[in-house]
């Protein structure tokens, strides 16, 4: 039998998916700790498949950056109205980014 090795946050459907597939998988239930710490990796994760997804896929790659987000804001008690407020005044204060501004150094005076 082949074995993967992945010791990565889930879905909470994909155990029953990879066993209707056939397959078998182990997994464990993570504590608050390790369940924050992998959530941040999994942000990061994501964000990489926005990087490199094509066109056709940006809905979905986007979709699950969204779902960690909400699975983050949940964990600290954040409501999301609080996360576009402070998105908002951000907006305000530092613009957004509509402009497509690159920043390609700053100078300082001696």
């Amino acid at each position: 039998m082949k074995t993967l090795k992945y010791n990565k946050l889930i879905r909470d459907n994909i155990p029953e998916i990879i066993k209707a597939s056939g397959k078998e998988c182990d997994v464990s239930i993570l504590n608050d700790e390790e369940y924050i710490l992998k959530l941040k990796e999994k942000i990061v994760e994501e964000a990489h498949e926005v990087v490199s997804a094509r066109e056709d896929e940006i809905i979905g790659e986007l979709a699950d950056v969204l779902e960690i987000i909400e699975a983050i804001e949940k964990y600290y008690g954040i409501k999301h109205s609080e996360v576009l407020d402070k998105k908002t005044k951000k907006a305000i204060k530092n613009g957004k980014f509509d402009k497509r501004l690159l920043l390609l150094e700053t100078r300082e005076n001696d």
